[in-house]
């Protein structure tokens, strides 16, 4: 009997010291939870005023941005009016003046000089003319529409394009559908193709390939040329508006053309990437994302 009672003896101790060690480890792990829950509020503390910080900051650049479209609101409206309306008036006025002195005996140096002036009228005209698109470009992109490029592109070609009877495009590739904003789409597509044609040195054997490339990634929608070619120094320069490769004495071009398609492509999620180097052509690639195409059977 004695035994047994030790036994139960030498058991309640074990159990007391056990219960112990238990309750030294509840506490130690009940300080480690206080601390950590401390620490806890002073992260999200700190985690509140860091967003109530950048909230102000977003809400000042939202002020910002709109007063910043404010004053390109009004910037449109000096260009509109302020600005062309006196172009006009000296394209009038010159048409009065070559009136005025055909047929008379004056110096042709005066002649040159009318037409001098006719001409640099023309491309202020046409310089604001491209600003106001530029600037006005993203409030007509807002709708979307299901585009079947195909389509797209034998309107392009048969319709809308001018060029030498000897000059060749060439369709070929896959032409799934697309979404986009087909009137923009379009301009892009045939700014590209005329400027093929415009810049090529030799039209009685130029040609111009669209070629469409499904891939992986998406959608490649690639116009190639067999002209004169861009070196690789140029290759960002033509994308930033009113840039320009030669003199603008020797150009019609306002550089605004590419600019405007790298906007619009880039609207739709896509990117432009031009491959050329001198005297091997010139490729303009637009890539455009997986979801903006359906493949067609």
């Amino acid at each position: 009997m004695e035994k047994k009672l030790q036994i139960l003896q030498r058991r309640i101790e074990r159990e007391r010291a056990a219960r112990k060690a238990a309750e030294a480890i509840l506490e130690k792990k009940s300080r480690e939870l206080y601390y950590a829950n401390e620490k806890l509020a002073g992260v999200n503390q700190e985690l509140e005023e860091r967003i109530v910080e950048r909230t102000k900051e977003l809400e000042e650049k939202v002020k910002s941005l709109k007063v910043a479209n404010e004053e390109l609101n009004e910037i449109t409206q000096v260009v509109s009016h302020d600005l062309k309306s006196p172009l006009r008036a000296i394209g009038s006025l010159i048409s009065f003046l070559e009136e005025d002195i055909k047929g008379t005996p004056v110096n042709q140096d005066v002649y040159d000089y009318v037409n001098l002036i006719r001409r640099r009228v023309k491309r202020m005209q046409n310089l604001l003319n491209g600003i106001l698109e530029y600037i006005n470009i993203g409030k007509t992109l807002t709708r979307i529409d299901k585009v079947e490029l195909k389509g797209l592109l034998d309107a392009i070609i048969w319709n809308d394009l001018q060029k030498p009877t000897d000059f060749q495009i060439e369709i070929k590739g896959d032409f799934p559908i697309i979404y986009a904003n087909g009137l923009r789409l379009k301009q892009a597509i045939k700014h590209l193709v005329e400027n093929a044609i415009k810049y090529h040195h030799n039209l009685e054997e130029g040609k111009v390939t669209i070629e469409g490339i499904l891939t992986m990634q998406g959608y490649d929608l690639c116009i190639s040329d067999n002209g004169p070619g861009i070196p690789e120094r140029y290759h960002e320069k033509v994308f930033k508006i009113f840039q320009l490769l030669e003199s603008r004495d020797t150009t019609e071009s306002t550089g605004i053309g590419l600019p405007i398609v790298k906007k619009i492509v880039e609207f739709h999620g896509g990117e432009i990437i031009l491959e050329s180097d001198f005297g091997i052509g010139a490729k303009f690639i637009m890539r455009f994302p997986k979801d903006k195409i359906q493949i067609t059977n």
